[in-house]
């Protein structure tokens, strides 16, 4: 589906774009062109057509850690939640910064010894203050020690974007006989088009419930998705019985700024209509269609945003 584009041509003035009408009609989202301009714009339509696919249910899901064997757990939270990593990250910022002062007071440290050494070499100093000396550099070497061993401490307890996660859902128990357990789901970031979802596979977690909210953990594997731990996610699960409904490419979509689908229409020779379509929904090749279409109509699928500059008074 196509997004950037148009938020490129919607964001020149309106000088930019209001240019020679012609036959192009906005208010009826109609573009006429000539043979020789639908050469130049490499037009190409494809049909809707009826098609039976998966049916889905939506849900939530969380990103998880990867259970590091049978017998592991996984925690209620999915991960250390937003206000504990910022903690976590708070702390190890604090433990830099008290290695970085304690190896400036060992630096201090050292100086005053050897400044100390030298004049009790030379009878300049008592032997009590090089003793002194003495001891405050191996204090501040004790203090560098231990900040660096604060600071392991808690760079060990930053969550890594790079474990291993998994998608964990709780799945309404009432839902268990419709989903599908061996099929493929559709997983995607939130506020990210549905053609940015991946696959994911099903799999073995460690058994999981929450009886006062009737559900049950289904998981399945987060690699791609490129998220940490606690992080929600839309999943989209498959049913057992599948759907009819129109498809047409995906690329014959196009999402306006606003999140409103449309395609362009063949109406007649030279004469191409922008509709409103609802999007089921879609993955990089198909796109499913809920409303805005009939069987055989075809669609625009190379050109289809040059359309829609044409149509805004573009490249006219």
């Amino acid at each position: 589906m196509t997004h950037l584009y148009l938020a490129l041509l919607l964001a020149l003035p309106a000088s930019a774009r209001a240019g020679g009408g012609g036959a192009n009609d906005p208010a009826l989202g109609q573009v006429q062109l000539t043979p020789e301009q639908e050469a130049h714009l490499g037009i190409r339509t494809a049909p809707a057509t009826l098609a039976t696919t998966p049916r889905t249910l939506p849900y939530r899901g969380v990103l998880v850690p990867r259970p590091e064997g049978p017998g592991a757990a996984i925690g209620p939270s999915g991960g250390l939640g937003a206000e504990a990593e910022a903690r976590i990250a708070t702390a190890w910022a604090s433990a830099k910064e008290g290695v970085q002062l304690a190896e400036a007071d060992l630096r201090v440290a050292a100086q005053e010894l050897e400044r100390a050494t030298r004049l009790a070499e030379a009878d300049a100093a008592s032997l009590r203050r090089q003793q002194e000396a003495q001891a405050a550099h191996d204090r501040a070497r004790a203090a560098v020690r231990a900040a660096r061993e604060r600071e392991a401490i808690a760079r060990r307890l930053l969550p890594s974007r790079d474990a291993a996660l998994w998608v964990r859902v709780a799945l309404y128990a009432g839902d268990m006989d419709r989903v599908n357990p061996d099929a493929m789901a559709r997983v995607r970031p939130l506020a990210h088009p549905p053609d940015a979802a991946i696959d994911a596979a099903p799999m073995d977690g460690p058994p999981s419930a929450d009886p006062s909210a009737t559900t049950v953990d289904w998981f399945y594997d987060g690699t791609g998705l490129g998220g940490r731990a606690g992080q929600v996610v839309l999943v989209e699960l498959a049913v057992h019985e599948p759907v009819e409904c129109l498809v047409i490419p995906a690329e014959a979509v196009i999402v306006d700024p606003a999140g409103v689908s449309w395609v362009f229409v063949a109406e007649h020779a030279g004469a191409w209509v922008r509709r409103r379509v609802q999007v089921l929904a879609a993955d990089r090749e198909q796109a499913r269609i809920g409303a805005g279409l009939a069987v055989d109509e075809r669609v625009v699928t190379d050109g289809a945003a040059e359309l829609y500059g044409r149509l805004l008074g573009m490249g006219e």
